[in-house]
């Protein structure tokens, strides 16, 4: 189970950064308690959520790739892009040369939110994610090598 994985390796990491066996050994219940909680739990979560995520970009590219292959053009992916971000810097401009009443404002704040989210979202699926991203990846990757 990834659970137990999980477990083996934060003791190995533990005997790595504590040389003195009491410290050790308190991380390492601390570790033991932390799975008692059922923090693993959610560590392990957050890991298939991650997989997941993962799997639904790579798909998501892939399908792009074997149309182009194919010689078919989808032109989904760039129309939807080009109107989130279009929609992103527009409502930006709005809000900062035309006035609107402050109950409107509120609403278009909030779309910005929501549209800034998204251009995020078209960036990475165009460019790939950020280097802290891939690291998470190669790290989960790894793990999930490990628990196997």
């Amino acid at each position: 189970m990834m659970i137990n994985s999980i477990l083996e390796i934060g003791s190995k990491i533990i005997d790595r950064l504590f040389p003195d066996k009491q410290q050790a050994e308190q991380a390492k219940l601390e570790l033991v308690k932390m799975q008692q909680a059922g923090e693993f739990k959610k560590i392990d979560s957050d890991l298939e959520q991650s997989r997941i995520d993962a799997t639904d970009r790579a798909s998501a590219r892939s399908m792009a790739s074997d149309k182009a292959k194919a010689g078919q053009k989808d032109f989904t992916p760039e129309v939807l892009a080009f109107i989130v971000t279009l929609g992103f810097f527009g409502i930006i401009i709005l809000l900062m040369f035309v006035s609107i009443e402050d109950q409107v404002k509120t609403m278009l704040d909030i779309m910005v939110g929501y549209l800034g989210a998204s251009v995020n979202q078209v960036f990475g699926f165009y460019y790939g994610s950020s280097k802290s991203s891939r690291m998470k990846d190669e790290t989960i990757s790894k793990l999930s090598n490990q628990g196997e």
